[in-house]
């Protein structure tokens, strides 16, 4: 189920895919019961609506995922296409079904493509990556200079932090 908030009618028939708008406030703070699916909210969102939706989204993080849909004006995207911004991360059943319908929408950023980005952003970084590290493990053995052990544990930071990117990809 793919549920909206505050999204204008020409932003909703840019997805080209059926939702329904979510009825708020939320009774008792909570998602509709035995229903996953996502959440695309408008960027235009009061404050407290959207910190709504992020404690509702967290209460059951496996079966729903929060979006924010921004409108590209030349900053964020193209002028006029439409974007899906992810701000949690959920359960993976629609996101094949949405995401085969954004490649094909004109006018809207791809999710598949925004996450094969990200899997050639991460194999790029990896590559000098691997090879610094290499080279300071080199050194370090021929030295004692305290300096290239503090290269060393920045790296492996960068390695940690570049891993952290694997969570952003669509399932097979």
């Amino acid at each position: 189920m793919i549920h909206t908030v505050g999204l204008a009618p020409d932003q909703a028939a840019r997805l080209e895919f059926e939702s329904t708008p979510l009825a708020l406030p939320l009774p008792g703070g909570v998602l509709p019961a035995g229903e996953e699916g996502w959440i695309i909210v408008s960027e235009d969102a009061p404050g407290d609506t959207l910190g709504v939706l992020v404690h509702a989204v967290l209460r059951h993080p496996l079966r729903w995922c929060l979006f924010i849909a921004l409108n590209g004006n030349g900053r964020n995207g193209p002028d006029g296409a439409l974007r899906l911004a992810p701000l949690s991360v959920g359960h993976p059943a629609p996101s094949e079904f949405v995401g085969e319908r954004l490649e094909s929408a004109p006018g809207v950023f791809s999710l598949r493509h925004a996450t094969h980005e990200i899997a050639r952003i991460r194999h790029d970084l990896n590559n000098p990556l691997t090879a610094a590290m290499a080279e300071t493990q080199l050194l370090r053995m021929d030295s004692d200079d305290e300096a290239l052990e503090v290269i060393e544990v920045q790296l492996r930071r960068m390695r940690d932090l570049i891993a952290e990117l694997a969570q952003w990809r669509l399932p097979r």
